[in-house]
């Protein structure tokens, strides 16, 4: 698909590579190179960058905490993003994702496998007269409202855009949207203001047996913190697309290897928690959209034009 888009260009350098110390020696002569959230563009790498000649960085990925973008300025490297691919892709796995807790799949395809059709160890919980708390009421935040509804549950939402609103949700403080929800869903940004939002004094400040979703970023979340809270009963699950210390492993086939992190491997061994592999977005539609943006934004800076996805 991406080769098919592309077929105009003939300078292209695909590799798997992670964007490092070495990698980075691939983009000499290049006007423009395509990173994802994985790749880290610290300082360093951008002054790299701009000695190969890079003008140009397209990152395919809506959020950009993974670039330095005052050093991309110190450089005079642009940077464009993928603003919105398919916000409902996101929306829906997280919902996939409640709904796979709320009524214990894992367990049940575990039994079922081995022929046990019992259900005492099954019982699940109504999504219905809920309460969901949504942190962040941006693209994604906003379709995974519009599918919580659905379910009869009562919105909670707090964003700190005060601007922003749902017809279906009552916007509140951050502080009562902790204390009042069931359930809450992440659907912020990382930035220095967000980064470890949820830490040890706002998961005491949650209902006991409270539900954590976070498909947005890893490091949201103090996930030895949320841990701890899980095995001592003041959280009832955890769901997870993503995970602070995932860049080593997430994407790649670690199955032959296995992984060298405690606390990587406690979470994926906890029968209250469910983790995907950062695989929300992973759908044909945002996979094509990834793709389609991306050219624009190569055909934009060609022209020396620019749009909303640029970012400095």
């Amino acid at each position: 698909m991406i080769v098919e888009k592309f077929k105009d260009y003939n300078d292209l350098v695909y590799t798997s590579q992670l964007l490092d110390e070495q990698s980075v020696e691939l983009s000499k002569g290049m006007d423009v190179i395509s990173v994802f959230s994985r790749d880290k563009l610290s300082r360093e790498i951008l002054k790299k960058l701009s000695i190969n000649g890079v003008r140009l960085i397209c990152t395919r990925s809506t959020g950009f905490n993974h670039i330095d973008l005052d050093a991309a300025d110190e450089f005079n490297i642009q940077v464009a993003r993928v603003s919105a691919y398919s916000p409902e892709a996101i929306a829906e796995h997280t919902m996939a994702i409640l709904l796979h807790l709320s009524r214990k799949l894992s367990q049940s395809e575990k039994q079922i496998s081995k022929f046990n059709f019992d259900l005492d160890n099954l019982v699940g919980f109504n999504l219905n007269n809920k309460t969901i708390g949504i942190i962040g009421l941006g693209n994604i935040g906003q379709k995974f409202a519009n599918i919580a509804s659905g379910f009869g549950s009562k919105l909670l939402a707090y964003d700190q855009n005060s601007d922003q609103g749902h017809p279906n949700c009552l916007n509140v403080t951050l502080d009562r949207l902790l204390q009042e929800s069931d359930i809450i869903s992440l659907h912020i940004p990382l930035n220095k203001s967000s980064s470890y939002l949820i830490d040890y004094e706002e998961i005491q400040k949650m209902k006991t047996g409270a539900v954590l979703l976070n498909t947005s970023r890893g490091q949201l979340i103090n996930t030895r913190e949320a841990l701890a809270a899980l095995k001592a009963g003041k959280l009832k699950y955890l769901g997870l697309d993503v995970y602070e210390n995932e860049n080593p492993y997430f994407f790649q086939d670690h199955s032959e290897t296995g992984i060298d992190d405690n606390l990587l491997t406690e979470l994926i061994a906890h029968d209250r928690v469910f983790l995907t592999g950062h695989q929300a977005f992973l759908t044909d539609l945002a996979l094509d959209n990834i793709v389609s943006t991306t050219l624009n934004n190569v055909q934009l800076f060609e022209k020396n034009q620019r749009d909303e996805n640029f970012l400095n």
